[in-house]
């Protein structure tokens, strides 16, 4: 993986959840665990129907070097972005790691 083309700076967050609310709701939050370089490769977008609506969902693939500690139910924030990581998929022998995110729902 050459370090040119790791252009941007991205935020991996690890999933927390909080104390139970009064409803017994438990609220997921984020805290950022590490700031590295990544390449970004927009995927194509696919449609589907659920409970007569059209959703859009747009894949994003992230490619970073290795690392052990991202695990897929992290989230990946860039800029005002939050990705959800989908599938996280080894390059090489501990060579990089490619991130396969959505776009997290507002």
């Amino acid at each position: 993986m050459k370090a040119g083309q790791l252009d941007r700076v991205i935020e991996l967050q690890h999933r927390e959840l909080a104390a139970a609310d009064q409803y017994g709701q438990r609220k997921p939050s984020f805290s950022t665990y590490a700031n590295v370089r990544a390449r970004k490769l927009d995927m194509t977008s696919r449609e589907f129907f659920t409970a007569d609506a059209t959703n859009a969902e747009r894949i994003t693939r992230w490619q970073i070097r290795f690392r052990e500690d991202v695990l897929q139910t992290d989230r990946i924030q860039y800029g005002d972005l939050s990705y959800d990581i989908v599938q996280i998929s080894e390059i090489g022998r501990r060579k990089g790691l490619t991130l396969f995110a959505s776009a997290a729902p507002e």
